[in-house]
């Protein structure tokens, strides 16, 4: 911030909700990213939102494998499995989910 200036309580108070709720944010322009690459054919507007996708993903705990799998291959079903599995991370797929834990809950003991 730039010496002199001063945000008043309510200004602050947008300041810092939109920062606890950046990655809240950041998944819904990740989300919407997703569906506009499925719907898109124009080169251009293809890489722009891979630009986006990946500004997106630098602002969300993941994996750098993660990232860089999906941005390298540019696998547009990929990414909408890793939107889906950090929307609701209590029911992520079977295949991210390690063997261990996997048998652990098919047991009923996780």
């Amino acid at each position: 911030m730039a010496k002199g200036q001063h945000l008043s309580k309510y200004q602050s108070g947008i300041v810092r909700r939109y920062y606890d709720h950046l990655d809240t944010i950041a998944l819904d322009k990740l989300a919407q990213s997703a569906s506009e690459l499925y719907l898109t054919t124009e080169p251009k507007k293809v890489e722009k939102l891979w630009q986006a996708v990946e500004r997106s993903l630098g602002k969300l705990t993941v994996s750098d494998t993660q990232v860089r799998a999906v941005l390298t291959s540019k696998d547009i079903k990929g990414l909408a499995q890793l939107v889906s599995d950090l929307s609701n991370p209590a029911r992520q797929t079977k295949k991210s989910v390690p063997q261990r834990v996997r048998a652990v809950e098919d047991e009923g003991l996780g």
